[in-house]
């Protein structure tokens, strides 16, 4: 059996990962895949101080959760998470088996795509009056949209974000504007691509990501179909499938 450890993307959290978890299959032999999912340096609540915001930061934080295990590791990032879930297996691969890459690439974050999510952030009200109008806010019609919901934080006069925005356009630029190209070519564990057919990774980034890697032969690329940036949210099932089948292969190949 393998330990998964789940990373969300900016302005997620850790819960957003619970319907893939319940629908990861047994163990080739028999028992169930351990995991867990925490919510990342500055996403755990606006009352909580996140500094520093440094990239050693958030390896230091997931060295903290997978150092207690036996070594059996899978990281599973995406987005954001992918970011730390790269840097991490850059600077501590004694303490990861394997890595999986959801909708997250190694480029640097453009000044383009930096702008856009920085507008999408300030966007979000400083509270939602209901659920009802954060369901409205996030899309009704959106297979994504209960988990952004359920991540809000209930209080007497409304629903909160459990982000400051400035915190989080400050994460954006501390772990995604350089390019983690280096950090990548160092990466000699097995590694799965995922990409939403619908989403933002590409199939040349996919490539590239795939050819650039130290040992290109442990790579594998999946696309999962009627699903975007959001895999996880969009298409659990199809996501925990792809997970289920990689981890076994992981925990198999362990000496």
């Amino acid at each position: 059996m393998a330990t998964l450890l789940f990373l969300h993307g900016l302005a997620g959290h850790g819960a957003e990962w619970d319907a893939v978890a319940d629908e990861l299959a047994p163990s080739a032999d028999g028992g169930d895949h351990a995991w867990f999912a925490p919510d990342l340096r500055g996403h755990q609540g606006q009352a909580v101080d996140p500094h520093p915001l440094l990239p050693e930061s958030f390896v230091d934080d997931a060295v903290q959760w997978l150092r207690n295990d036996d070594g059996a590791n899978i990281v599973v990032g995406q987005s954001m998470g992918g970011i730390v879930a790269t840097l991490l297996a850059a600077a501590r691969p004694d303490l990861v088996r394997g890595l999986v890459m959801v909708e997250a690439g190694v480029d640097a974050l453009s000044p383009d795509t930096l702008a856009s999510v920085t507008t999408w952030l300030n966007s979000w009200p400083e509270h939602f009056e209901s659920s009802h109008a954060a369901t409205n806010f996030f899309g009704a019609d959106k297979p994504s949209t209960p988990a952004w919901v359920a991540g809000l934080i209930p209080t007497p006069d409304g629903f909160l974000p459990r982000f400051d925005p400035d915190t989080l356009i400050q994460i954006m630029k501390v772990l995604a504007v350089p390019d983690r190209w280096a950090a990548w070519r160092s990466l000699q564990m097995p590694t799965l691509i995922v990409r939403g057919v619908a989403g933002s990774l590409t199939v040349e980034q996919a490539q590239r990501m795939k050819d650039e890697h130290a040992t290109p032969e442990q790579v594998r690329i999946a696309e999962v179909f009627e699903a975007g940036h959001d895999v996880h949210l969009d298409q659990p099932a199809q996501l925990a499938a792809v997970l289920s089948e990689f981890a076994d292969g992981v925990a198999g190949s362990r000496p």
